[in-house]
């Protein structure tokens, strides 16, 4: 159906005015192909009082005049001191979250680049000038604090590794070289001499090793990802690793290698294999030996942003500095080109039409005005691809130039900003965009025309470098290690005994005719449908109600059950024996009667949750009953096991609501009869 309207984006409520109307006159020539109304947009954010202009130039020329062009490396050195002076400057920035006027923080700018190697010379400008840089970087293997935890890893993985146990004493016991070594052959001479390994092995004595050792058992237990944490936590790692200072890098690094690990789980998921730790370390090696171990990128409000123009994507700052614009057009047709001989692919036939071209370099590194070069020039091959690499070149550009939010930097060292001339000019590279000797551009929207705060530096050959900044690092409160905890759930019977509670019977009371001997099989349902009955049955009801309800009960348990109910457990027995119940109660002088009352009662940094089947309120108190769920003839050693749980029971009872307990029953509805159960000894 082609663009709607409404899938056009029409306004831009994040970047400051001059900065959306800039971007509206240079892209709406770049892609002239698009309506204007699809690529521009109306800017909505309302400018702040003091922050200057949002178009800054800064243009930087050697002391000799500018005689010789300067190298890149210069250039960075040069936009690294000239952030490192716009900072001291005190810009202002908006606030993201607090929409409220700030003083810029390096975090808050993105310095971009247009590869990964001027990426690290920009990283290694902002250094020499006293800036930290964050940027991902390739080596994370070969960092001292992922060298530590490997070195952990391998251990647990393999006692006998002699130098992974050296690692861990060198990096973190910080024990010196010479000692380790004259140790460890110390170690060899007493193996030789006894011609077999003493009672300790080599480096246990080391309290990093012993807490290794004490981790061990786990290595079959935890995932790669969880066993890595445990080493970082149990050994207390992270002050070992802040202490060496940059702080949020390493942290960074960490970081970094907890995702591995998780990512090494996923692909085992993936490839439906199982995860170990010694799959994780051959994984991880394949990782390093094909430069794929790219370490954290280190991002803190205190470190510039360093990245390409293509991982800025879908990113912004409040401030942006764009390097590299006077990058040449790269056109080459050399090599593998994956050639499309229809515009719309065929959704049928995906590989329609297409077909893989290779075109081999024939000469070392130079070839300007052969016959091959001027042929090449002249084809339409070369025009084709001119053509896709200023179209991707716009695109690319577009993407840095949106990322700004209150300032768009634009850093020249020539007068030749090639890049930005040809996205400008339509491919048109001689015509210069941005004039050193003046704040007025060329850029124009709806009749505004946009100036540019611009800077003139000279510069020297040499740059005097400035030390980083010394960063404090946080040193977090060492782990408490293995500690021994109860259980959250409190058990009666240890409470019990915590506190010397004992019980003892003081009678038995027998208020009705038994149901008889209990069978053995399915004892635990047949029980659990009396109970349950007891609780249910309204002795009020009609006796065809009553029957019904049992008849009812007794078919639905007996679908939970592989044996039919025993003869003893009819209808007309339950009726009989809730009764009895019911007129035992009344004996009692009850005043009111509460079934199933469920507690919650927190104790001591402990839970003990419980249902009272029975409370019973007399005049003189509360009497607590439970339906016991036991059988045999031992009813009152059963009723004395269950006293812990009934005092339990009654001290939840009175923390939920306050009120004297005058007693504790077990009621044994099989048989018809209920036990006292008292606290303390018999005589």
């Amino acid at each position: 159906g082609g663009i709607r309207p409404r899938n056009i984006k029409t306004d831009s409520w994040r970047s400051r005015s001059d900065l959306v109307l800039a971007e509206n006159a240079i892209f709406t020539k770049a892609f002239s192909s698009l309506p204007a109304d699809q690529v521009a947009l109306n800017p909505r954010r309302q400018d702040a009082i003091g922050q200057g202009r949002a178009l800054v130039h800064w243009h930087f020329t050697k002391e000799d005049g500018g005689k010789r062009a300067p190298a890149a490396a210069w250039t960075y050195e040069r936009v690294a001191q000239a952030v490192a002076e716009w900072l001291n400057d005190g810009p202002l920035v908006e606030d993201r979250d607090t929409k409220k006027l700030r003083r810029a923080l390096p975090g808050d700018i993105a310095i971009l680049c247009r590869n990964n190697s001027n990426c690290e010379k920009m990283a290694a400008a902002l250094h020499t000038a006293g800036l930290q840089a964050a940027l991902p970087r390739k080596g994370l293997l070969s960092t001292p604090e992922a060298c530590l935890v490997l070195a952990c890893l391998k251990y647990l993985l393999n006692e006998e590794d002699s130098l992974s146990n050296a690692e861990i004493q060198l990096l973190a016991a910080r024990k010196p070289l010479q000692e380790i070594v004259d140790d460890r052959l110390s170690y060899l001479e007493k193996v030789e001499g006894q011609g077999r390994y003493p009672s300790l092995r080599w480096g246990e004595a080391d309290p990093f090793i012993a807490r290794l050792n004490a981790l061990r058992p786990l290595t079959g237990q935890l995932s790669t990802a969880e066993l890595l944490h445990r080493v970082w936590k149990d050994l207390a790692l992270e002050q070992i690793v802040l202490a060496w200072g940059q702080a949020s890098q390493r942290l960074a690094n960490i970081d970094q290698l907890r995702r591995l690990a998780l990512d090494y789980e996923v692909s085992c998921n993936q490839m439906q294999s199982a995860a170990s730790l010694g799959g994780f370390l051959l994984w991880l090696g394949q990782r390093a030996r094909r430069a794929e171990d790219a370490q954290g990128a280190g991002e803190s409000p205190q470190a510039v942003n360093v990245l390409t123009y293509h991982k800025s994507k879908g990113l912004e700052w409040p401030a942006v500095i764009a390097c590299d614009l006077d990058s040449a057009l790269k056109a080459e047709v050399w090599g593998l080109e994956l050639i499309a001989e229809n515009e719309t692919p065929q959704l049928h036939d995906i590989l329609a039409n297409r077909w893989i071209r290779y075109w081999a370099f024939p000469y070392d590194t130079y070839m300007r005005g052969t016959p091959l070069q001027q042929r090449v020039d002249e084809s339409h091959w070369k025009v084709l691809k001119k053509k896709q690499a200023l179209e991707e070149e716009a695109r690319l550009l577009y993407v840095g130039l949106t990322r700004a939010r209150d300032y768009q930097i634009f850093p020249t060292s020539t007068a030749d900003t090639k890049w930005l001339n040809r996205v400008f000019n339509q491919g048109d590279e001689s015509i210069p965009v941005l004039d050193p000797l003046t704040d007025e551009t060329p850029w124009d929207w709806a009749g505004c025309f946009l100036s540019k705060d611009t800077k003139n530096r000279v510069a020297a050959e040499e740059i005097v470098g400035a030390p980083l900044p010394a960063e404090l690092p946080f040193f977090p409160e060492a782990g408490s290690g293995t500690l021994s905890h109860d259980e959250y759930r409190l058990d009666p019977v240890g409470y019990a005994e915590k506190y010397g509670r004992t019980f003892y019977t003081a009678q038995v009371v027998a208020y009705g005719q038994p149901l008889g001997e209990m069978p053995l099989v399915e004892i635990g349902v047949w029980l659990k449908l009396i109970n349950q009955w007891l609780i249910a049955d309204d002795v009020l009801l009609e006796v065809s109600e009553r029957m019904d309800l049992a008849d009812a009960m007794i078919e639905r348990y007996r679908l939970l059950s592989a044996e039919p109910p025993p003869p003893e457990v009819d209808a007309a027995a339950l009726c009989r024996l809730s009764m009895q119940w019911q007129q035992w109660l009344g004996a009692q002088g009850a005043l009111s009667v509460e079934r199933r009352l469920p507690l919650v009662y927190p104790k001591g940094g402990q839970l003990f949750s419980a249902v009272i089947d029975w409370v019973i309120t007399l005049p003189e108190g509360r009497l607590i009953i439970l339906d016991a769920t036991v059988v045999g003839d031992q009813i009152e050693q059963n009723a004395r096991d269950l006293g812990a749980w009934l005092s339990l029971a009654g001290e939840a009872l009175q923390a939920a609501s306050p009120g004297k307990i005058v007693g504790y029953r077990v009621h044994f509805p099989w048989r018809a009869s209920v036990v006292e159960v008292r606290t303390g000894t018999t005589n």
